[in-house]
């Protein structure tokens, strides 16, 4: 209609319409990235993430690096902690600048901090008479001048490509050497690169003849002794055990420790020890060799022939400003290198990246704490979940009330979340002392609220009061006993996965024993799988009178059946999905057992998977089983009639795509599953240190206001601008935007992602004199 003074009036009616499509959609309900605080800070009050290489130098300064921040950092004599390179973001730059303005750690994965020999972002690291240091830096050997500036001096473009730099030494002219690809490399003063030690494959050889004509596997640490004598910490611990090699001034190669199979223990020959997994090297002006296996605990001298144990070997909480020998160091990952280093007093440090720190044993003997304070990717209790800081998430479990449990593995804590979304600790060391140095394995619950956790050796029950009580094996004992006894007096050799049917038992796998065993109502064990040797079964034999090999991850369905995870092979990744049925016997379910990623949209049991252990298994109501093919960044799906496909991640290592379906969102490790009371797949990425739901239902949008009305003058400007504000639960979800017909005079952004305030304007200047109606509709 017409109006006086040539004026029109436009209403605006806001609608919301639903989509099918956004069905699966992915959000993250838990875990935030730490944010590093500590330059220039008391280095013992810093949290740390991951202390890896180790070195000192002259003046009371000692460096570190720290792959999991990617960063290079320094304590010195006054204990103060500086940023002396990287500036947090994992990369490859900053030649000729500040290094601490460089991006280091390109090479770092994920997949080394749940206890693979993967790349490692940061390895040795070492200071000359002038304080310049020398890191390796992946495939990159990188140099930080006195003055801060940052430059790479093996690797990159105009010299030749080299492997994943590990141990770093210097001799008395200035040579520096390093590890990588089966070989020592020597760099001198002017820029040459030759290789010193390892012909080149894998292997162990060579002794009493010319070192680069002898096999190397692996080697990490390095060290000089006052007469020219490179000691080599060789050895994968894999294919070729752990040696302590010495290099002679002549060039000649022989082996002065390892390679035999007795545990470390004091007055032992060093030619009789089983080393682990040894890495660190270190010697003294008296020529002691000190030899550090962060992964195996163990932290010893050698002189004279014989072996004296610095730290304990036994499994134990960490525990500051004590003797030496009564304290346990040890590292998180199997490649963990290089973390430890002597000052010119004799004072030893020590990596221990279990508990975050960097420790130091002075020469009375006594273990103290130099940088860190434990708590790294620990906190946020009592607050919003989402803004928590937890280490690599595991299995997940929900109770009757709405809490979901999970195991905080790195942290060594069972958290919760409540309805709300808040978070606190249900178990601890400080309510539980043995998880200062047993590994969670397992979890599950029952309908009363009780929750169920399997450790290294025990199983034990959380009552909704907090009681703490023990189902399996009395503390102290390991081994694989007791069946057709009462399961408190039985043993566990390592826990694997747990699971609980809808009659109340329990199963438990027992991966270093091979078998899998249940505890029944009445409190009896017995093994329902396995004969305690490793072998692989053919499907349809009676699962409790074959061997199994290294089960892990079980899940109980409503049948009376058993799913698990086992490792038939030995290529890295091929585990298999089996199934015991009602009346015991074996079946295959998914798995070709060669690994790689394969197979979606055809049988499961020719799929190619890449689990980690203790894979997460979720079966929903129609009976499709979900697991976590963790090393191909995915979760897939098995229907009832045997087909695999993939069911959320699009095979990027990345933590990505809140907000958009799970198929096009990116995971790194996703290990936990679980359905929710809601019908959500809750995921834990065990890297990404994040759990994220998949959501059953489209998540709901709401927007305000739902009506606007503008005024202006037929043919004259647009309107100042109204806002609309479109928001959802979830965050980076997507949404269009479409207009009812004839309303082209509304001026807006025809998509977004919530949370969003979008400017709307009306623009008369094609418009006559009346008032116009229009429709906005949010799908």
């Amino acid at each position: 209609m017409l109006r006086d003074g040539g004026f029109c009036c436009a209403l605006l009616f806001v609608l919301l319409a639903g989509a099918l499509s956004a069905q699966n959609v992915v959000t993250t309900i838990a875990g935030v990235d730490p944010s590093f605080t500590g330059d220039g800070q008391p280095a013992v009050s810093v949290p740390l993430g991951y202390v890896n290489g180790v070195a000192a130098d002259g003046e009371g300064n000692v460096y570190f690096t720290d792959p999991l921040e990617h960063l290079v950092l320094r304590v010195s004599a006054g204990a103060t902690l500086s940023v002396i390179a990287g500036n947090g973001i994992a990369g490859y730059s900053g030649d000729g600048e500040p290094a601490t303005g460089a991006a280091i750690a390109a090479s770092d994965s994920p997949d080394q901090y749940v206890g693979l020999r993967a790349e490692v972002g940061l390895g040795g690291i070492v200071v000359d008479p002038q304080n310049n240091v020398y890191f390796g830096d992946g495939h990159y050997v990188r140099r930080i001048a006195k003055d801060g500036t940052i430059s790479t001096v093996a690797g990159g473009s105009g010299t030749p490509s080299i492997g994943i730099v590990n141990g770093l030494a210097l001799d008395s002219s200035g040579n520096l050497y390093f590890c990588e690809s089966n070989r020592v490399r020597r760099i001198t003063p002017d820029g040459t690169l030759t290789t010193y030690a390892g012909a080149g494959p894998n292997g162990f050889s060579g002794d009493g003849g010319p070192a680069t004509s002898a096999l190397l596997s692996q080697p990490q640490g390095l060290a000089f002794d006052a007469l020219s004598n490179l000691y080599v910490a060789d050895g994968d611990g894999l294919s070729f055990a752990s040696h302590i090699r010495k290099i002679a001034a002549n060039g000649t190669i022989s082996t002065v420790a390892g390679g035999g199979n007795k545990s470390p223990a004091d007055g032992a020959a060093p030619l009789s020890l089983d080393l682990g997994n040894a890495s660190g090297l270190a010697v003294d002006a008296q020529g002691a060799i000190y030899v550090y296996a962060p992964f195996n605990g163990y932290l010893m001298k050698f002189s004279g022939g014989s072996t004296t144990l610095l730290t304990s070997t036994t499994a134990k909480t960490f525990v500051d400003n004590v003797p030496a020998r009564s304290a346990y160091v040890m590292g998180q990952r199997s490649n963990d290198n290089s973390g430890i280093a002597l000052d010119p007093s004799g004072n030893v440090y020590v990596a221990d990246s279990r508990d975050g720190r960097l420790c130091k044993i002075d020469v009375h003997g006594v273990l103290t704490t130099v940088a860190g304070n434990g708590l790294y990717g620990f906190g946020g209790d009592g607050g919003p979940a989402l803004g928590a800081y937890i280490q690599g998430p595991a299995a997940i479990i929900q109770v009757p009330n709405g809490t979901i449990y999970f195991l905080d593995t790195l942290n060594s804590r069972v958290r919760a979340i409540s309805p709300s979304g808040v978070i606190t600790t249900a178990l601890s060391k400080d309510n539980f002392p043995g998880l200062g140095s047993e590994v969670l394995n397992g979890i599950d619950s029952d309908p009363n609220g009780n929750v169920y956790v399997l450790l290294a050796a025990r199983l034990i029950e959380l009552t909704p009061n907090g009681t703490i009580l023990t189902i399996v094996n009395q503390p102290g004992i390991a081994g694989d006993s007791g069946d057709g006894g009462v399961a408190t007096q039985a043993a566990i050799q390592s826990g694997g996965g747990l699971s609980r049917d809808a009659q109340g038992n329990l199963y438990f796998s027992d991966p270093n024993s091979n078998r899998i065993r249940e505890v029944t109502l009445d409190g009896k064990i017995r093994t329902v799988a396995g004969t305690g040797k490793s072998g692989t079964a053919p499907d349809g034999a009676l699962a409790a009178s074959v061997p199994v090999t290294q089960p892990t991850s079980v899940l109980a369905d409503t049948l009376g059946g058993l799913y698990f995870e086992e490792s038939p092979g030995s290529t890295f990744g091929a585990n298999v999905l089996r199934y015991i049925t009602p009346d015991g016997h074996l079946k295959t379910i998914a798995g070709n057992g060669s690994g790689g990623f394969s197979g979606d949209g055809g049988p499961a049991v020719q799929a190619g998977l890449m689990m980690q252990k203790r894979t997460g298994l979720a079966l929903d109501r129609s009976g499709n089983l979900f697991f976590a093919d963790g090393f191909n960044s995915r979760v897939r799906v098995i229907a009832p009639n045997g087909i695999i496909n993939t069911f959320a991640g699009n095979g990027d290592d990345a933590s990505a795509g809140d907000g958009g379906l799970a198929k096009n969102a990116s995971l790194f490790t996703p290990r936990g599953l679980k359905f929710d009371s809601q019908g959500d797949l809750l995921i834990s990425d065990v890297s990404a240190n994040r759990i994220r739901a998949v959501l059953a239902a489209p998540p709901p949008i709401s927007v305000s206001p739902s009506q606007m009305t503008f005024s202006a003058k037929a043919g004259g400007a647009q309107t100042p601008p109204l806002k609309l504000t479109v928001q959802s639960p979830v965050s980076g979800l997507l949404f269009t935007m479409s207009k009812s017909a004839g309303a082209d005079w509304l001026v807006l952004n025809a998509a977004g992602y919530t949370p969003r305030v979008i400017k709307v304007r009306a623009d008369p200047s094609t418009l006559a004199p009346g008032t116009y109606q229009a429709t906005l509709t949010i799908t």
